[in-house]
């Protein structure tokens, strides 16, 4: 009868670390695809400037 309290802190660690593993594969994959609507997801990064010069643009889309 020893076997299954053994058993059942086998898969209660386990478990625990299984859900350790997922948690750490789903913030992975947020930090790489960005997590919301932001340019990961095809969203257009924009920024407010009341004055200034181009000096540079970056390839991509052309409005």
């Amino acid at each position: 009868m020893k076997v299954l309290p053994r058993r059942r802190r086998a898969v209660l660690i386990n478990s625990t670390l299984a859900v350790a593993v997922l948690a750490g594969v789903g913030g992975a994959y947020a930090a790489v695809t960005g997590g919301g609507d932001g340019p990961a997801r095809g969203g257009a990064r924009t920024a407010t400037v009341t004055r200034g010069t181009v000096l540079a643009m970056s390839p991509g889309r052309v409005p």
